[in-house]
């Protein structure tokens, strides 16, 4: 497994490595199923595809989307691609509330902090998935960082 966890008081280390995988993406919206991140008074759309061995994360962006999942040695997958069209999805939403977290970046690591005060330090090898984040994705960057600090490792 090429995830690997350290716990140590109150504090949770992982090293995982990250891959663009570019591919051809069926989004298919009969099984996405909608995940309202609440945090105060932002509201962020993901949408979930659940697969046999893995979930998979999808944030939309204007014209733009991001893809999040993990393989099946635990690696952190992206994806990311131009976006037209429109989604009628009528699957029952799930919501989780976001605030309260705090997430901090820095050069390939993130910093979790859940309500509780508990931290995940996340040191992210590879493909360099931050500057996306925080470029191409910024009024979502909450979520996404939830997405992978809380689901995805």
């Amino acid at each position: 497994m090429s995830e690997t966890k350290e716990v140590m008081e109150n504090q949770i280390e992982i090293r995982k490595k990250v891959f663009l995988m570019v591919h051809e993406d069926n989004i298919n919206e009969k099984i996405l199923e909608p995940l309202l991140l609440i945090d105060g008074d932002r509201i962020h759309i993901a949408f979930l595809k659940r697969k046999a061995n893995t979930d998979m994360y999808y944030i939309f962006n204007h014209k733009t989307y991001l893809k999040l999942w993990n393989d099946q040695k635990g690696n952190l997958l992206v994806f990311f691609d131009n976006w037209s069209g429109d989604l009628f999805i009528n699957n029952p939403q799930k919501e989780e509330y976001i605030d309260g977290f705090k997430f901090t970046t820095m050069e390939s690591k993130i910093i979790c902090e859940n309500r509780e005060g508990k931290r995940k330090k996340i040191e992210l090898q590879g493909f360099d998935i931050i500057p996306l984040i925080i470029n191409q994705f910024e009024k979502h960057a909450n979520a996404i960082l939830y997405i992978l600090c809380y689901k995805l490792s």
